[in-house]
């Protein structure tokens, strides 16, 4: 199966609302084909230099697309993420008297804490350095 026709039946299957952030494809394809046709090699309609500046601006604005769709849906999930976070540690702190103090005493032990290890490493680096 050739790509555009998986790519056009991935489309299909797409949620609407995303559709239109998809490459260009078939567009960008006949552009393609308008400067080397299959028949060969056929002068542009357009002078080289500037279909290429044409071509690249159209990618460009492609790539904007993605960006701005992408940027978007991060958006959406940091938000709703940062909300359940906040939403699971409250209900947690609501849970524990007891969780609070025994993990600020667990951060003081010894097995936690690694400044000893910490000053060894940095001793030696400086010796062999």
């Amino acid at each position: 199966m050739k790509f555009g026709r998986e790519f056009r039946i991935h489309l299909e299957q797409t949620l609407p609302e995303w559709r239109d952030k998809f490459l260009r494809y078939k567009l960008l394809k006949k552009l393609l084909n308008s400067i080397a046709p299959a028949a060969g090699y056929l002068p542009p309609r357009l002078p080289l230099p500037e279909f290429q500046v044409w071509f690249v601006a159209i990618l460009t604005g492609e790539i904007e697309k993605f960006n701005d769709f992408y940027v978007g849906k991060e958006e959406d999930l940091i938000i709703r993420f940062q909300a359940a976070l906040k939403e699971t540690i409250e209900r947690v702190q609501a849970l524990s008297m007891l969780s609070m103090p025994f993990t600020q005493l667990a951060f003081h032990q010894p097995f936690f804490v690694t400044e000893p290890l910490t000053r060894l490493i940095h001793r030696g680096e400086k010796m062999r350095g």
